[in-house]
């Protein structure tokens, strides 16, 4: 009975939190189902890709760029200085949310992207955005959510033929339609996604959509232009999905492209609680247009009046992107001499070469591009007062 005793005492218990089993449960049954899915939808693309044609590829790779995350880094900071400072924070919010959130699932079920037979433009076969894995596809995540959350913006939520302008709102929408439709069904005719891919971003980018309304962006604006500590929140947002995010092994190149959004993120609304460019700062033409409009006063006061938007656009990236160059090596030097001080080693054990949770390069990262947040809203609209290009 002793002898028992102490060989019960001398073995580690089982321990099994039934919320986690429930968890772990759900986990493995998703996983095998979007899997299933995964494959069976590589006949689907054969399909589709029987209809190629060098017209069809060039197309489609043209479309295709309108979802990358290039395109956003661009088209936000212009909608900020050009056009909307209030539209430019609501899309790079649900931008963020989605990217974020849809590289998370990519590690945590790392169901690959589709294989050979199915054919890959040569341009994307050593693009990053095709080395990571598949499910959900973040294209089709913002190819659903940011244009019609613009769209939502500025005609509401009123049906078409009870508006105003009905024309005007049904042709916008069939465009947006037709632009969307077109990067989703790009990165399935450039083999970059499967259609499981698509539908999972698509599912995603519509409860993005219906999910986040407008007077949640009202509130959180208000709360960033207004509440002292709104700095330490947007810091904890920014985070703690960096704390949260699974990792995989071999690793992909999702944990740091996460980390340069929220570190963008971070430094973005930063710069929102410390400047706020009003809409009357964005007004081009501040004067009547001549009466004839093909006199060549009309051409001078066109020209006159784009110098400074063209200027504010040209010298803001020029600038954002300037600091970013600049700071990345900075932070990288100093954020490395400080780890390497309390004892972190460059030299990885082979065991760990693998692992994308290096600390050192994730605060680099997310230092440097915070810069290029805080340069996008709060360094070159000063800029922009002191030149007078408002």
């Amino acid at each position: 009975m002793k002898k028992e005793k102490k060989e019960r005492s001398s073995t580690s218990p089982e321990i099994s939190i039934p919320i986690f089993c429930f968890f772990l449960k759900f986990y493995n049954i998703s996983r095998r189902w979007l899997a299933w899915n995964v494959g069976w939808s590589t006949e689907l693309l054969l399909t589709i890709q029987k209809m190629r044609s060098p017209l069809f590829d060039k197309f489609f790779l043209f479309f295709s760029t309108f979802g990358s995350e290039l395109f956003y880094s661009l088209a936000i900071p212009a909608i900020l200085w050009l056009a909307d400072p209030f539209l430019s924070k609501i899309i790079y919010f649900v931008f963020t949310l989605g990217s974020v959130f849809g590289n998370m699932l990519k590690n945590l079920y790392y169901l690959p992207r589709p294989g050979d037979p199915v054919w890959k433009p040569a341009v994307s076969k050593e693009r990053l955005d095709t080395r990571d894995y598949g499910w959900p596809s973040a294209h089709s995540i913002n190819a659903i959510a940011l244009p019609f959350i613009a769209l939502r913006y500025y005609y509401g939520f009123e049906w078409v033929w009870n508006h105003s302008h009905p024309i005007e709102i049904s042709i916008a929408y069939l465009l947006t339609t037709f632009w969307s439709g077109s990067i989703i069904w790009s990165r399935m005719y450039l083999g970059a996604h499967s259609a499981a891919d698509i539908q999972g971003g698509m599912f995603i980018g519509a409860i993005l959509l219906r999910s986040l309304q407008q007077p949640l962006f009202e509130y959180l604006n208000n709360f960033i232009e207004t509440n002292p500590i709104a700095p330490l929140y947007i810091f904890l947002a920014s985070t703690t999905p960096l704390l949260l995010h699974p990792q995989v092994r071999p690793a992909t190149y999702t944990y740091a492209e996460s980390s340069s959004m929220l570190g963008y993120f971070f430094g973005y609304f930063l710069g929102c609680c410390f400047y706020k460019i009003t809409p009357e700062k964005l007004i081009i033409f501040n004067s009547p247009l001549p009466n004839d409009l093909y006199s060549f006063e009309t051409y001078f006061f066109f020209i006159t009046h784009l110098i400074a938007p063209i200027t504010r656009v040209l010298l803001g990236f020029a600038l954002a992107f300037g600091l970013l160059i600049l700071t990345k090596p900075i932070c990288n030097f100093i954020i490395w001499k400080i780890f390497t001080k309390i004892g972190y080693s460059k030299v990885r054990l082979p065991n760990e070469q693998d692992l994308d949770l290096n600390l050192p390069e994730t605060i680099s990262k997310f230092s440097g591009y915070t810069t290029l947040g805080l340069a996008t809203t709060y360094f070159a609209p000063i800029l922009f007062d002191i030149l007078h290009l408002w």
